[in-house]
């Protein structure tokens, strides 16, 4: 975990508001490959004065400016998992200006990968939801082709819980039942990849002689 210290402004990455109208600021103090995310302190509605808590520890991806991962830093138990999730992915906008580089939609490599990746443990269902929710919530029209965008309405639904005891409300994030169990998603990885996988060509042997 970095050392906590109030962001100043040569470090300073990105200022924007959470959707609840909270002053953010995103900056960078331990070089590339992390950022830190970090509630600025209110005053007369805008940033002013020094960070007043840390919202998270940011690892991403410095070649695509993607997030790979976060980690909550929360010592006031104030701000929840779903806020500072929110709060990452406008982050994440922050850093692909910051750092220069063009984030492409994802394609259906990327989906394939994703979705093995998730089945066999090398990626966690939040961190699936990492990279997929911004595509899904906020430019599904940039997802370039019907396969590609439907497997990732898939990746994005798997990080679902039950919010309540009747199973009548589902949510992301919390600590409520996978509303998909790990079965589901290995079965429903087969299944679309039957139907939207590209297509092998595979060549036979000439057999003939002269």
């Amino acid at each position: 975990m970095p050392t906590y210290r109030p962001a100043n402004e040569s470090t300073i990455i990105g200022r924007f508001s959470s959707p609840e109208g909270m002053p953010l600021v995103l900056d960078q103090p331990d070089g590339p490959g992390r950022a830190l995310l970090s509630v600025a302190k209110v005053a007369g509605g805008c940033s002013k004065g020094p960070v007043l808590d840390t919202a998270a520890d940011i690892v991403y991806d410095e070649r695509t400016g993607r997030v790979r991962d976060h980690k909550p830093i929360n010592p006031s138990g104030f701000w929840t998992e779903h806020q500072i999730t929110a709060w990452v992915r406008e982050a994440e906008a922050d850093l692909i200006r910051h750092l220069g580089v063009h984030d492409s939609p994802p394609c259906l490599a990327d989906v394939e990968q994703w979705w093995r990746e998730l089945i066999d443990g090398t990626l966690t269902r939040q961190q699936v939801h990492e990279l997929v929710a911004r595509w899904v919530e906020f430019a599904s029209g940039e997802i370039d082709g019907p396969q590609a965008r439907s497997g990732l309405a898939h990746l994005h639904s798997f990080a679902m819980r039950y919010a309540n005891q009747d199973k009548g409300i589902t949510t992301y994030g919390g600590t409520g039942p996978l509303v998909h169990s790990d079965t589901e998603v290995a079965e429903t990885y087969k299944q679309w990849h039957a139907l939207h996988a590209p297509p092998t060509t595979s060549t036979s042997p000439n057999t003939s002689t002269n």
